[in-house]
């Protein structure tokens, strides 16, 4: 070799043991970051354990009203005796209805069609189709009526949150139910009127139903004024469904069972240590947010795994520049910051059992972790599809169901329903789809090249140890 080529010989040598450790840096890097990623995911699978905090908060004032209530259950005594009375009286009507229904099946067919012809001058059919409904209602009083009594007892709190939610629903939509009482009430009367048969009392007939409304029999009766500032208190309707909606999928993902408020507070309490976002080695503490982190994750897999290819294939050009310089096993030896060159030297050196089981776990465990970031990227993008989309597609389900029931409601004139959540556009979500799935071909494209140029090289380092 010339002195005048002893420079550029160098010079590539220096850039090559550079490029390795910067190479066998990232191999570990882009290690540690899928690794972090599927502890993330695997760790809290529905991404709610963060979200189950605030979904509580948001429920806990209708938990305030509640608990006011009980501890002073004097006050509230004559509202408790008109809510029984008048859930008393929707099933003494559904039961006339029934009766009365029953009577009209054994008329004679003449005077049959006369009632029905006259009903249908008096009634829409929407009406018609609701006594039909009304008449059945008195089969389930009864359980109704021991769900309305335990109400009045039962701690919210302990009992599952459905019971929670239906308290809820009384308290935030009171004005669209007792709208749509006043509304029944006006029906049973038409109906009333074409065969006078007492559907509907006299004392029934001059209920005010709106008083019902605990909001409305405080303003009018008690004058509570803690009362009507935990009233105001109550969350925003479309709040307290997304509350309800993240409780529902924690329970379901966490296998609560019974899932009450005080379940949650003891899952929170017993697990706030393991479902923790911190990451955490020795003199390092990390804070990280997973539902951002792990929707991002397939971007940030993507440049790290772009850059550790971007120093193989540097390294590969500087070897191959070295390669007619220099002995195959020099060249090996000045690259052994490579993390894959322990096993190109176990291949071209000494034969053995043991050698050959270090080369094979070396060679698993290198081919493994450079598909980490592949696995961690499909991993991220399947659980983030059902915490994103999915939950989208509910939030928008959601929206389609409150408008069925704004739609049905209207029919008997009920007006009072919030108007459903506008359904979110999912443009967004179709927008992540699009890069995580671009982000996982590309993945895939540079390890399937990766994979086989490593092969390659192991394989000559094979043939080199024959040949020798």
């Amino acid at each position: 070799m010339s002195e005048s080529e002893d420079p550029h010989q160098s010079t590539l040598i220096d850039r090559l043991a550079s490029t390795t450790l910067r190479l066998r840096n990232l191999f570990y890097v882009n290690l540690v970051l899928a690794v972090a990623v599927m502890f993330l995911v695997f760790q809290d699978r529905t991404f709610v354990s963060e979200k189950i905090g605030p979904a509580v908060e948001t429920l806990q004032p209708v938990l305030e009203v509640d608990r006011y209530l009980k501890a002073n259950r004097a006050r509230f005594t004559s509202y408790h005796a008109e809510l029984r009375q008048a859930a008393a009286q929707i099933r003494d009507v559904s039961r006339a209805i029934a009766q009365a229904e029953a009577m009209s099946a054994k008329m004679a067919p003449d005077l049959q069609q006369q009632m029905e012809d006259l009903a249908k001058q008096t009634l829409s059919d929407d009406e018609i189709d609701f006594l039909d409904d009304f008449g059945s209602l008195h089969e389930n009083s009864e359980g109704a009526l021991r769900l309305l009594e335990g109400y009045f007892e039962l701690d919210l709190k302990t009992a599952d949150y459905y019971h929670l939610t239906g308290f809820a629903v009384y308290l935030l939509f009171a004005d669209a139910w007792t709208q749509a009482l006043e509304k029944s009430r006006d029906i049973v009367i038409k109906a009333d009127s074409i065969h006078p048969s007492e559907l509907i009392t006299p004392e029934a007939r001059g209920r005010d139903l709106r008083r019902l409304s605990l909001e409305r029999y405080n303003d009018r009766v008690l004058e509570d004024s803690v009362l009507t500032n935990l009233l105001d208190d109550l969350p925003k309707a479309r709040d307290f469904l997304r509350a309800v909606m993240v409780i529902e999928a924690f329970c379901g993902a966490n296998n609560l069972g019974n899932c009450s408020i005080e379940d949650i507070s003891n899952w929170q309490a017993a697990r706030a240590a393991e479902a923790s976002s911190k990451l955490s080695a020795p003199g390092i503490e990390v804070q990280v947010t997973r539902e951002l982190l792990v929707p991002a994750s397939p971007l940030i897999l993507l440049v790290a795994f772009h850059l550790y290819i971007v120093q193989f294939r540097r390294r590969q050009e500087l070897r191959r520049e070295l390669a007619p310089l220099l002995p195959a096993a020099r060249l090996d030896l000045l690259d052994e910051s490579w993390v894959l060159n322990g096993l190109l030297l176990n291949l071209t050196g000494l034969a053995g059992l043991w050698r050959r089981l270090q080369s094979t776990v070396l060679a698993l465990f290198v081919f493994a972790a450079q598909a980490a970031p592949l696995a961690a990227i499909l991993v991220a993008g399947y659980y983030t599809f059902n915490q994103l989309l999915l939950g989208a597609f509910i939030e928008e389900e959601l929206a389609w169901t409150l408008s069925d029931l704004k739609e049905a409601a209207a029919t008997i004139g009920v007006d009072a329903l919030p108007e459903p959540p506008v359904a979110q556009s999912l443009l967004l979500e179709y927008l992540w789809i699009a890069v995580a799935a671009f982000c996982t071909i590309v993945v895939i494209g540079s390890l399937y090249q990766l994979l086989r140029d490593q092969a390659f090289e192991i394989l000559a380092a094979w043939k080199r140890r024959a040949e020798g």
